[in-house]
């Protein structure tokens, strides 16, 4: 599976991270949009904050970007904060060409 779903809770501060494998496209809609709607009923994870760890990620497409910015909108309706971590140069330049680096927090 190219996304991994891990619910983690530190100091009572519940966190979803989401790990996405090497390529970050089209194919991993359902399981992307699974990995932060699934149980988002559940009392731990409804106060959690995500992150997007793409520490694996070489290759990311358009459809990927959209994703990006659903799970934005999806976090922020919670009023919950959406960090992506470990990005590489590539993928950095990516995020500055589209303005990600702008609108959403990239470490």
């Amino acid at each position: 599976m190219s996304i991994n779903r891990v619910y983690t809770s530190h100091e009572g501060e519940p966190t979803v991270t989401i790990n996405v494998s090497e390529y970050f496209d089209y194919q991993c809609v359902h399981d992307f949009r699974n990995a932060f709607t699934l149980n988002c009923a559940n009392d731990e994870t409804r106060d959690a904050d995500y992150v997007v760890d793409l520490s694996l990620t070489k290759y990311i497409d358009s459809c990927a970007l959209g994703m990006l910015l659903s799970l934005d909108k999806f976090v922020r309706k919670r009023a919950r904060q959406l960090r992506i971590v470990n990005c590489n140069e590539h993928v950095k330049k990516i995020f500055a060409l589209v303005h990600f680096d702008k609108k959403l927090s990239i470490q």
